[in-house]
């Protein structure tokens, strides 16, 4: 317990809430008010997960519950990507078994059945390639047997996931060569997973007259009913001009149901982002070909179909979208945020981080931080304070905001252990390592955040150390 005052007269402390003696002519000193609890105060320290140094590659984060008390993790590069499956409970991690080293990875995704689906890419002589997967247990870290994709050997050849149901169900989309004269590839499609038998089949294109390789810049999601909803841009009389056209897929059919394409006035950028909220509505955040504004348009495909949500002032670069289960959304740019109150019908912001402290920006001026909220719509904030020169561990903050009053909490600090390394301490000038944060929620709504710092070592190599850090349910 925290010492106080004493009395002037008496060798006494005094105790909050406790009328305490005085001598004749002495006053009570009154104790100061305890201070506010912090967000922080409910999460453990950062243990740390995984420490070491990769090739040549694009560093990346994953963090997803599967269905469980456990988060599966996912760090590291295309062929060199690590996985784990962390008890949320405990903290305690087993490392999942991977595709042998010299696999070339296109896809390692966490699902909520438990896995981790894994698909890469073999030499299949004779200058073309073949397709592999398998499923790693999130149970006995085994990694199941290998099988090969329904898709023939060929040149280039590519896939990726676009999406997964609850279920571990999976859309994935492939590509291969030869290339055109753009560099892009001539030939792709659609295959579709099914978790429990680890069947594929092929599924036919959205769109028959359409170039495979407008898939590339296609985005799917699954609801909760096991249905696909893609997207496609199209195309338009110029260059850059697209419309976005809307498809469906029912569980069990082999072909896709056109929609109504996104409605806009005028013609849209190809990049958009898709969410479904806790209705089962479609909700697509995008803007127009030749603005910086960010439209948001949400589909009922029970009801009334497309309508326009009032658009936040937020702008349409480096966003991204998520939706709480009461159909709340989060709008987040690079250095704001905007959230729209599904019972309000109306955007709150975008407002500046001041939810974080004022050092959390990095000095390359990023903002590393992951959002999740739980089933009542109240939402963790977790991100990485500026390290100081000289220092080694980072420092993270944690930031809680309340559903009920609308409000976010006096962001709180948390420390990390283990993983010293002389490497990473924060140089005098220059800009040192970076951040990555990721973010889930499990079953019993316990936050779990992942964050990794990085630290180019040269052009086709760096060193990258991970933690793990666990809270409590709001």
């Amino acid at each position: 317990m925290k010492r106080r005052n004493a009395l002037k007269s008496f060798s006494l402390v005094a105790l909050p809430g406790l009328l305490a003696a005085c001598g004749p002519g002495d006053s009570a000193t009154p104790s100061p008010p305890p201070p506010a609890p912090s967000p922080a105060d409910r999460w453990t320290a950062g243990s740390l997960l995984n420490a070491g140094s990769f090739g040549a590659g694009t560093p990346s984060l994953t963090l997803q519950a599967d269905g469980t008390d456990r988060m599966l993790a996912l760090t590291g590069p295309g062929s060199e990507s690590l996985a784990f499956a962390i008890n949320s409970a405990t903290g305690s991690a087993l490392t999942l078994q991977r595709p042998t080293s010299y696999a070339n990875i296109f896809a390692a995704v966490p699902n909520m059945s438990g896995g981790m689906l894994w698909i890469w890419q073999v030499d299949g002589g004779a200058g073309v390639q073949q397709l592999l997967y398998a499923l790693s247990d999130g149970t006995s870290g085994q990694i199941g047997v290998t099988r090969t994709l329904p898709v023939l050997p060929a040149p280039s050849l590519q896939a990726k996931v676009m999406a997964q149901d609850a279920n571990g169900n999976a859309l994935v989309r492939w590509a291969s060569g030869p290339l055109d004269s753009a560099g892009q590839p001539t030939q792709g499609g659609l295959l579709r997973f099914i978790s429990a038998t680890q069947a594929w089949s092929a599924l036919s294109l959205p769109n028959a007259l359409a170039s495979p390789n407008l898939l590339a810049n296609s985005g799917a999601v699954f609801d909760s009913n096991g249905r696909a909803w893609l997207i496609q841009p199209t195309p338009g009389t110029a260059a850059g001009e697209w419309t976005l056209v809307l498809y469906s897929l029912v569980s069990g059919a082999s072909g896709w149901t056109v929609g109504p394409q996104v409605p806009a006035s005028t013609p849209r950028a190809s990049a958009f982002q898709m969410v479904i909220d806790g209705k089962n509505r479609l909700v697509v955040a995008h803007s127009p070909s030749n603005g910086s504004t960010l439209s948001v348009s949400r589909f009922d495909p029970n009801g009334t179909g497309w309508s326009d949500l009032p658009a936040p002032t937020l702008s349409n670069q480096g966003y991204r979208l998520s939706v709480d289960a009461p159909g709340n959304l989060w709008a987040l740019g690079t250095t704001s945020a905007a959230r729209y109150d599904n019972a309000s019908s109306s955007w709150t912001g975008p407002k500046n981080f001041d939810f974080t402290p004022a050092d959390a920006q990095q000095g390359n001026g990023e903002w590393p931080l992951a959002l999740a909220a739980d089933s009542l719509g109240n939402t963790w904030a977790v991100g990485v304070r500026r390290k100081a020169a000289g220092q080694d561990l980072p420092v993270l903050w944690i930031n809680l905001f309340s559903a009920t009053t609308r409000q976010w909490s006096e962001a709180g600090s948390l420390a990390v252990q283990g993983g010293d390394n002389s490497a990473f301490v924060q140089p005098s000038q220059g800009l040192g390592p970076t951040f990555q944060v990721a973010l889930g929620l499990d079953k019993q709504n316990r936050p779990v955040a992942a964050v990794t710092e990085i630290l180019r070592a040269s052009a086709s190599s760096y060193q990258a150390r991970t933690w793990i850090a666990r809270g409590q349910s709001a």
